[in-house]
């Protein structure tokens, strides 16, 4: 199994893992940030990480599937609970004071950057569009797929009461002819609009140009596209899929007065959506008006009906991954539930209003719960979702081409404008393992810091720029940071294994515990799982002399399950013949006195 499906799994269980992580566990405040140095492990992580924490905030570069390394901020919770917990991970971190109004030039830098990559990217989306609609103009297909609209049963004889009601209030407030007449300006600008022309802006110079949004005649007409669709929709009184609905049981009778509050909520929006002319609102008002029918459907049944929010081209983990550790995946089921009992009842008790973010916050941890009892219960893979997810599903309508055919060389300009970005896009974003990594990308942007702020006398500040020989390893970088500039304390913050001997230490006889627990066969804290190399003894807490007499044990491990792997390679696809063959190679830096591997955990509880 990938380091990637490994990591992927782990997204789907994030969303259950945000509690009870206690802060004063190496959260610094004040006038200080924290540079982190995260321990290597088997995988994407074998040369260890950097990030820097700000706040409750970690900012740390990542390489996304599609090569490109962007720059990522995530809370501190979900950051700590990842890397020292689930991939465990052992954590140093150097709290380092920053005098005057340093915190805040540092923190609006790394969020300009931010804003500039989102930008960028969006762009880039952009462009890709409007190269797909003039080919589909060209091919003759004249098709487009509508985000949102897939939730919606729009061929069926059912109406909808919850719609009907919408449209009720629609006709009260905007007049009688309120629909007909929003049809006909759509239709009008959509035949006045040249869809050909694009404002195409400057390339980006660097990573904190944030360049104007690109401006299409494409994109207006799918904006467009989706609005007439979402009055027509809303004309035809289309319920909900039911296959779009997720039932994620009984709720308490406190939580129903708060989500019928959330619902009259919902009306008042969707009647301002309606009223404005805001751009890309088509989306926004399929999505609402989908929402307000699972809350009414929600009351009416008592139980928690939510929209799907996880997207048609997301990841899935298979049922083989997920049965490897059934009572882990049963734990979490079980915390998962739980979980979302409490989250009703907190909003219960709640003074502050159920709103939106919050409705698609309860939305997500209440399909991640159905998704995952769906996969234990009937033997489906697993949907995850890297982030809070918002329902989108799409659906695919056909349109009347436009009048004028496309112009001699648009397509060619299109193309031209698209690569031209993606490759500029390459050269900002790219990776390279020793200019362009996690820590380089960091130094860069404390070395900017630095030359705008006072350190303390006698720190000296080239020290660690880039520049510096070896300080693109991340170890090699801490320990120059930490010798270069006012450290104020070093946190060390043990993996989660080591937390689990460390307390079995302190209760139990010490030399049972090691004897049981240094190896994969007996420990009563490590599970082998599939996404982890095949090795017998750990050597993360051994002493460096043992380390190759075990290492070499570990090689022979490895040797054996390659060996035995090529017997099962017509069942398992070479996957174990592929964990010994990795096995063996993370045990080789253990003959040099070193470690990489550590193990990981598919699940490790919300609080430890």
């Amino acid at each position: 199994m990938s380091r990637e499906v490994f990591r992927a799994s782990l997204l789907f269980l994030l969303p259950a893992c945000f509690a009870g992580i206690p802060d004063a566990a190496g959260f610094p405040g004040g006038e200080s940030f924290f540079l982190v140095y995260i321990e290597s492990n088997t995988g994407g992580g074998s040369g260890g990480h950097l990030a820097l924490g700000l706040g409750d905030a970690v900012y740390h570069f990542q390489q996304h599937e599609d090569g490109f390394f962007r720059l990522k901020r995530e809370g501190w919770k979900h950051f700590r609970k990842v890397y020292n917990d689930l991939e465990n991970r052992p954590m140093y971190l150097a709290v380092t004071d920053a005098p005057g109004d340093g915190l805040k030039l540092l923190q609006a830098r790394l969020d300009s950057r931010l804003l500039a990559q989102d930008r960028n990217f969006l762009n880039l989306e952009i462009l890709a569009g409007n190269l797909k609609f003039l080919e589909s103009v060209r091919s003759g297909s004249g098709s487009l797929a509508v985000q949102g609209l897939g939730l919606f049963d729009r061929r069926g004889s059912i109406v909808s009461a919850g719609m009907k009601r919408l449209k009720d209030m629609a006709v009260a407030r905007f007049g009688s002819r309120f629909i007909e007449s929003e049809l006909q300006d759509v239709d009008a600008e959509i035949a006045a609009l040249n869809p050909y022309v694009m404002d195409m802006p400057g390339l980006p110079v660097n990573d904190m140009d944030l360049v104007p949004l690109v401006h299409s005649g494409a994109g207006r007409f799918e904006e467009l596209f989706a609005l007439k669709q979402a009055i027509q929709v809303l004309d035809g009184l289309a319920p909900v899929r039911p296959d779009a609905l997720m039932d994620a049981g009984s709720m308490p009778g406190c939580f129903r007065t708060r989500l019928a509050l959330f619902g009259r909520r919902l009306e008042q929006s969707i009647l301002s959506l309606l009223g404005s002319g805001r751009p890309g609102r088509g989306s926004a008002l399929l999505v609402e008006m989908a929402r307000y029918q699972a809350v009414k459907k929600s009351l009416k049944a008592g139980h928690l009906l939510v929209l799907d929010p996880f997207p048609e081209c997301c990841c899935r983990v298979s049922q083989a991954v997920l049965m490897h550790d059934r009572e882990s995946m049963e734990r979490l089921r079980g915390d998962l539930a739980s979980r979302l009992g409490k989250a009703m009842a907190g909003y219960c008790s709640n003074l502050e209003p159920l709103d939106e973010m919050a409705y698609n916050t309860l939305e997500n941890l209440a399909a991640r719960f159905v998704e995952l009892r769906r996969g234990l219960d009937h033997g489906m893979p697993v949907r995850i979702l890297d982030d809070r997810g918002v329902p989108c599903r799409k659906d695919s309508v056909d349109f009347d081409l436009p009048a004028a055919p496309v112009p001699a060389g648009i397509m060619e300009e299109a193309r031209h404008a698209l690569l031209a970005y993606r490759g500029r896009l390459r050269q900002i974003y790219g990776y390279n393992l020793l200019t362009e990594n996690c820590v380089t990308e960091l130094a860069r942007e404390l070395e900017f810091v630095a030359g705008n702020i006072d350190f303390p006398p006698g720190k000296a500040v080239a020290r660690f720029t880039p520049a510096t020989g070896g300080s693109f390893v991340p170890f090699r970088f801490f320990q120059c940071w930490v010798s270069s500039v006012h450290v104020r304390r070093v946190l060390y913050l043990p993996s989660f294994r080591q937390r689990k001997l460390l307390e079995m230490y302190r209760n139990e006889n010490p030399v049972l515990v090691y004897a049981r627990e240094f190896n994969t066969i007996t420990s009563s804290v490590y599970r082998p799982g599939p996404a982890d190399t095949s090795f017998l003894f750990f050597t993360d807490d051994a002493l460096p002399p043992a380390r190759p007499l075990l290492g070499a044990m570990n090689i022979g491990w490895g040797i054996l399950n390659a060996a035995s792997g090529i017997l099962t390679m017509p069942v398992d696809r070479a996957a174990r013949f592929r964990q010994g063959l990795w096995g063996m190679i993370y045990s080789l830096p253990e003959l040099a006195f070193c470690n990489i591997r550590k193990g990981s955990f598919a699940w490790t509880g919300t609080g430890n």
